[in-house]
């Protein structure tokens, strides 16, 4: 199964094609902090493929959430990039400029947006990302399965706080097979979270004007007074 990263006899974890295991690739604390909702996700998955899952909300329905696009695709920020030189990013000029896609997965599971390679980092949609992906690839849609059944109205609310105009609308695509209580709550708790979001935005402009007014006063005694 894609989503068993863990010999069932030996207890040893699986490692990828290059050899590498997870607490390799992750780090300790990564991976610590993964494998409880891994444990959830892998167990619901187990559920659904045993006919066990739950209509319309089940590790299906969370994996087209989790693949879904949630912002534009874009050329890797300077957070992503590694450091190079001027040279270097010259001569890699097309790597650093090819869009990529943006995916909800990123948000839910951030360690795995910070461990993935970065052509490599957008999944399949839905249950193909676990079956066609890579083993690090399955491991954190099982992660993200488990963090969305554990939390799914922040987890949901957190993506659309961080989603683009368009993301908000493809996201919201794949929430419609969800309950409708679920849905519901989600909504109503994401118009609170936009309103408080919205507010803490307009104090840290207002006290960003504020330094920079206390700032330009402040040069602008230091010009007089030289002047004098």
């Amino acid at each position: 199964m894609p989503w068993v990263f863990r010999c069932p006899i030996h207890g040893i974890d699986l490692q990828d094609t290059t050899g590498a295991a997870f607490s390799t690739v992750l780090g300790a604390g990564r991976l610590a902090a993964m494998e409880p909702p891994a444990e959830i996700g892998a167990a619901m998955l187990d559920a659904w493929a045993h006919g066990k899952g739950h209509q319309g909300f089940g590790p299906v329905e969370m994996l087209a959430l989790l693949t879904a696009q949630h912002r534009r695709a874009s050329p890797p920020s300077a957070r992503e990039q590694p450091r190079m030189s001027l040279q270097t990013r010259r001569d890699y000029h097309a790597f650093l400029t090819t869009p990529i896609i943006r995916q909800a997965l990123t948000v839910v599971v951030p360690e795995y947006d910070a461990v993935a390679p970065l052509l490599a980092k957008p999944v399949r949609p839905g249950l193909y990302g676990l079956a066609q992906g890579s083993q690090l690839q399955a491991f954190a849609l099982t992660v993200g399965i488990g963090r969305i059944a554990a939390h799914p109205v922040d987890q949901v609310i957190e993506v659309l706080l961080k989603s683009d105009e368009q993301g908000q609308v493809r996201v919201r695509e794949a929430l419609k097979p969800w309950p409708l209580s679920v849905r519901r709550r989600i909504f109503a708790r994401l118009w609170r979270a936009q309103r408080d979001e919205s507010e803490r935005q307009a104090t840290e402009t207002s006290k960003r004007r504020r330094q920079s007014y206390k700032h330009r006063r402040a040069q602008s005694y230091k010009y007089r007074s030289g002047v004098s």
